[in-house]
């Protein structure tokens, strides 16, 4: 049966609209991922470089844990910023 309602929707462009939506969401991300990783590695270059450090005391020697507040706070805070930032820019150019 031909049913030509006003209430019902034939408009195609939908379907495609969503689909182009969806592959440009699929590159965030790999955007993201590129943003992050930067910290997230500067950050354990850190650490490997702290505890580097740290072997070469003799045992028993009191350490303080100040050089630790940079790449806990690269990997907690700066990583998921620049994730969202690096996945917006992927966005715009894709």
């Amino acid at each position: 049966m031909n049913d030509s309602s006003p209430d019902n929707s034939n408009d195609e462009s939908t379907s495609d609209a969503t689909a182009i939506g969806l592959s440009r969401l699929r590159w965030f991300p790999a955007g993201a991922a590129v943003g992050a990783s930067i910290p997230i590695m500067l950050g354990a270059y850190q650490i490997q470089q702290f505890s580097a450090y740290t072997a070469t005391l003799p045992p028993g020697t009191a350490v303080c844990g100040m050089p630790m507040i940079i790449p806990i706070a690269l990997i907690l805070f700066v990583a998921p910023i620049m994730g969202i930032i690096g996945g917006g820019i992927i966005l715009l150019f894709s």
